[in-house]
């Protein structure tokens, strides 16, 4: 017996189709219209079966562009059927029903795609770890916004990225996940561990307990597939960049320069997804359909009544 997960994809597919059926015309859905839902409904359940979602997608996608041409050339069969009749029997082109008509198989399979790719995309979670970093006890009076350029290039520099890998142990932990079980190698994992992480500068405000007016306050944004994983992330990053700084070694001639770091928000879990962005995504999806449809069905139009009149103009007889 089907699982319940199974049937609802089923169903909810079919109902879908139900619906984009209505771009035949009426004799073929009356003919045919049970006949092809069938087959639809034995091929999901199928694709389900073989692939689960993914296969579910790649199925829809063939039978939207296959709904689109059959659906197009039964119209088109029916109009070179229609100029064989009687003129008085031929039905004419109701134009403002054929545009909509016609902006509604244009506009169906686009908003549809923008779903299901919105809904099968893997979801990425953020966390947001919060420091203060205060300026060298001998650096000369600045900004915060002049030294922050500098924090945020040491942040993403690879001891401290090394340092964070190494605390959460994220060679193995990925390549489970991205490399078939083989941990991956240092240079690979800072490349995806830069790649998941963003550094902003908010602003300034006093360092509690430090001899400096003030310091540079940095959010670190954390990505990833799990909403755990991102917040562990973030904090071993402040933790990294904290050791970093409390190992620094100056040469016994200078005088040092201690810069301090102090947690102002520990990341925790996020467990609502950052992205996709469904209902943008659906907006988007929603809009691109609405304009294609305008600028298809004009043109379709056009092309139709042209291929009639070249067609059903009459023949004048040439005079001696």
């Amino acid at each position: 017996m089907a699982d319940a997960r199974t049937s609802k994809a089923v169903d909810f597919s079919c109902r879908v189709y139900r619906q984009l059926l209505m771009a035949y015309p009426k004799s073929h859905r009356q003919e045919y219209g049970p006949a092809i839902l069938q087959l639809f409904r034995d091929q999901c359940r199928d694709a389900w079966d073989a692939a689960r979602a993914r296969g579910l997608i790649t199925f829809w996608l063939r039978a939207l562009a296959d709904l689109l041409k059959t659906s197009l050339l039964e119209r088109l069969s029916n109009l070179n059927r229609s100029r064989i009749m009687p003129i008085h029997f031929r039905p004419t082109i109701k134009p403002l029903p054929a545009f909509f008509g016609i902006c509604a198989v244009v506009f169906l399979p686009i908003f549809l795609g923008s779903v299901l790719i919105t809904f099968f995309m893997p979801e990425a979670y953020r966390a947001t770890a919060t420091m203060l970093v205060a300026p060298p006890v001998t650096a000369k009076p600045g900004s915060s916004a002049e030294r922050f350029p500098f924090e945020a290039g040491f942040i993403f520099s690879s001891p401290v990225l090394e340092k964070t890998i190494t605390h959460l142990n994220l060679c193995e932990t990925w390549g489970k996940k991205y490399n078939n079980g083989t941990a991956l190698n240092v240079r690979d994992a800072v490349s995806i561990l830069q790649n998941r992480l963003d550094v902003v500068a908010v602003g300034a405000r006093a360092a509690a307990g430090s001899a400096n007016p003030e310091g540079t306050v940095v959010r670190i944004n954390s990505y990833s597939d799990n909403a755990d994983e991102a917040a562990k992330i973030a904090n071993a990053l402040v933790e990294s960049y904290r050791e970093i700084r409390s190992e620094e070694v100056h040469p016994s001639d200078t005088v040092p320069r201690e810069r301090r770091v102090f947690t102002i928000m520990e990341a925790t879990p996020d467990y609502r997804a950052v992205r996709p962005n469904k209902q943008l995504n659906i907006a988007i999806g929603t809009l691109a359909g609405i304009l294609i449809g305008l600028i298809v069905a004009p043109l379709a139009l056009g092309i139709f009544a042209g291929i009639r009149n070249r067609r059903s103009a009459p023949t004048v007889p040439l005079k001696a």
